[in-house]
C-alpha cells in the first residue's frame, strides 16, 4: 500500500512538473526513476532498453517529452547508464577493462569536434545552439561512441546476446509492419511528427524514423542480425518464425524507396552468401520466392511507376556530385577545425563554395543541407585533422572485427559474430559514402552499440599479432631414425 501510494505522488508530481514547464525537476523525477530501476534491475535491461525503445515504442514516450528541452528517452537513458559504468569504474566494480586503441581515437575525435563545435556560439543565441549544435553534436557521435565504451564494461555472455539479439528481430518485424500500415492502410501514428521530417514522407515507408534512409538502413542491419539468428537455430518452428520477420522487414526495406539502403543490403547480403555457406540455401531460396512473388503481385499492390522512376532517377546523383565538390571545396578552404561543427553550418554557406567542374555545374548543390556524404560532412565541418581521425576510427573497428575473426583462440560464436559485425559494417560503410548518418537519431547508436559487443572478444595484445605473423627463426628439430 505504501507503495502504491509512493509511486502515486511520483506521478503526481511529474505530471504536475511536466504541465507547468518546469522541465528541470520532471527530467531529474524520470532520472530518479530510471536510476533506481538500473540499480535494481541491473545494466543489462537498461542496455536492451536503449538498443530497441528508439527504434519501437520510444517514438510515443519522446512525444510527451517532446515539452521538455533536450529531453528524449534514449537519452535519459544513457546518461543514466553512464552514471553508472561511471560509478562502477570510480569504485573497481567489476573487471577492469583497459582502452583499445579505437576508444583513444574516439576521445580524440569526440574532444576536436567539441572544438570546431565552440567556433559556431559566437553569432548565435544560446537556445538555439544548444538545441541544433551541441544536440546534433550529442545525439549524432558524443553518445554513439561513448555507448561503445559503456558496452564493452557490461558483463555480455552468449545467451545474452542472443536474447538481446531476439529483441532487435521483434523491433525489426514490428518497423517492416510498419511499413505496410502507412503506405497501404494510411497509418501514420508511428511517425514522429513532433520533429522535422524528410522529403518524400509520404511515397517512402518511414516507420518510426524521420527519414526513409535511416528507415532502410535500420531494417538492413535487423535483417542481417535475424540471419545471424537463423543459422543458430534448430528448431523448425523457430526457423519459419524467423523467416516470417524477415519477410517482413525485407517488405520494410523495399518500401523505403531509397537506394542507399538497398546498395547497403545488397553488398553485406552478398558478403556473407560469400563467407558463411550455412545462409546460402535461405538466400537462394528467399530471392527466387521473392522474385517470383513480385511479378505476380507486385503489379497489383505497387506502384510500378514510382519504383522505375525512383531507380532510374538521375537528378540525384547530379546532386551529390556537386555537393561533395562543394564539399572537398570547404575542407581545402577551412583545414584547420572545418566551417564549424553546427547543424546549418553546410547549408548557411553552401551557394559559396559550389563550382563548376566539367559538366558538373554548381547549381546542383545550390539547394542540398548536406554532403550526402559521411566523410565529407566531417572533412567539410571539421577540417583535414578531423576526418583522418574518423577514418582511423572505421579503419580500427574493421581491424577488431577482422582479428577476432582470425584469431585461433575464437570460439564459433565468436567467429560467426565477428562475421556479421563485419556485414554491419559493409552496410554501414557503403551507406556512409551516399548519406550523412552522423544525422540521423539512431542509426550510429545502433552501430557503435552492435561493434561494442563484437569488441568484447577482442584480445588487445593476442589478436593483433594476427595482422602480422613473423616468422619463426631457430634451429629445427630432427627426429632420430630408429629403424637403423
Amino acid at each position: 500500500m505504501l507503495e502504491k501510494g509512493l509511486w502515486f505522488i511520483i506521478a503526481l508530481l511529474f505530471s504536475f512538473f511536466l504541465s507547468q514547464g518546469s522541465w528541470i525537476p520532471a527530467i531529474a523525477i524520470l532520472g530518479g526513476i530510471l536510476f533506481v530501476a538500473a540499480l535494481t534491475a541491473g545494466l543489462y535491461p537498461m542496455a536492451i532498453l536503449l538498443l530497441v525503445g528508439p527504434a519501437t515504442f520510444f517514438v510515443f514516450l519522446n512525444s510527451y517529452l517532446n515539452a521538455i528541452p533536450f529531453a528524449t528517452m534514449e537519452r535519459i537513458i544513457f546518461l543514466t547508464l553512464l552514471s553508472l559504468t561511471l560509478i562502477k569504474i570510480c569504485l573497481k566494480q567489476g573487471n577492469r577493462t583497459k582502452l583499445v586503441p579505437v576508444e583513444i581515437l574516439m576521445m580524440f575525435f569526440l574532444f576536436y569536434t567539441l572544438i570546431s563545435l565552440i567556433t559556431t556560439f559566437e553569432d548565435k543565441a544560446l537556445f538555439t545552439w544548444l538545441s541544433k549544435d551541441v544536440s546534433l553534436y550529442f545525439q549524432g557521435y558524443f553518445m554513439p561512441m561513448a555507448t561503445f565504451m559503456i558496452i564493452r564494461r557490461l558483463p555480455w555472455s552468449e545467451e545474452k546476446i542472443e536474447l538481446l539479439f531476439k529483441f532487435v528481430i521483434a523491433a525489426g518485424a514490428f518497423l517492416g509492419l510498419t511499413s505496410i500500415l502507412q503506405l497501404f492502410l494510411g497509418l501514420s501514428i508511428f511517425i514522429p511528427d513532433y520533429m522535422t521530417l524528410g522529403l518524400h514522407t509520404q511515397e517512402r515507408a518511414l516507420g518510426t524514423f524521420t527519414n526513409a534512409s535511416e528507415y532502410g538502413l535500420v531494417l538492413s542491419v535487423f535483417i542481417l542480425i535475424g540471419i545471424f539468428m537463423y543459422t543458430r537455430t534448430k528448431d523448425l518452428m523457430l526457423k519459419i518464425l524467423l523467416m516470417s520477420c524477415l519477410a517482413l522487414m525485407a517488405v520494410g526495406l523495399i518500401l523505403s524507396k531509397t537506394r542507399a539502403p538497398w546498395l547497403g543490403a545488397l553488398l553485406s547480403l552478398a558478403f556473407i552468401f560469400l563467407y558463411d555457406k550455412r545462409v546460402r540455401p535461405l538466400l537462394i531460396t528467399s530471392t527466387g520466392c521473392a522474385t517470383l512473388i513480385g511479378i505476380i503481385i507486385a503489379p497489383f499492390v505497387l506502384d510500378l511507376d514510382s519504383f522505375s522512376t525512383r531507380v532510374l532517377e538521375i537528378t540525384p546523383i547530379l546532386n551529390r556530385l556537386a555537393v561533395w565538390i562543394a564539399a572537398l571545396n570547404m575542407m581545402a578552404q577551412n583545414p584547420i577545425l572545418g566551417i564549424g561543427f553546427g547543424k546549418d553550418s553546410f547549408k548557411n554557406i553552401i551557394s559559396d563554395y559550389a563550382v563548376n567542374i566539367g559538366p558538373i555545374s554548381g547549381n546542383w548543390a545550390s539547394k542540398i543541407s548536406e554532403p550526402h556524404n559521411e566523410l565529407l560532412f566531417i572533412a567539410s565541418h571539421t577540417g583535414i585533422l578531423g576526418a583522418i581521425i574518423y577514418f582511423f576510427i572505421f579503419l580500427h573497428i574493421f581491424k577488431i572485427l577482422r582479428a577476432i575473426h582470425k584469431s585461433p583462440s575464437s570460439a564459433k560464436f565468436e567467429k560467426d559474430i565477428s562475421l556479421y559485425m563485419g556485414a554491419v559494417f559493409i552496410c554501414f560503410f557503403s551507406n556512409a559514402l551516399l548519406v550523412d548518418i552522423g544525422i540521423f537519431n539512431y542509426s550510429f547508436l545502433l552501430m557503435y552499440f552492435l561493434f561494442g559487443i563484437a569488441s568484447i572478444f577482442y584480445a588487445n595484445e593476442k589478436d593483433q599479432v594476427q595482422f602480422f605473423k613473423p616468422p619463426k627463426l631457430g634451429v629445427a628439430k630432427i627426429k632420430p631414425d630408429y629403424r637403423t
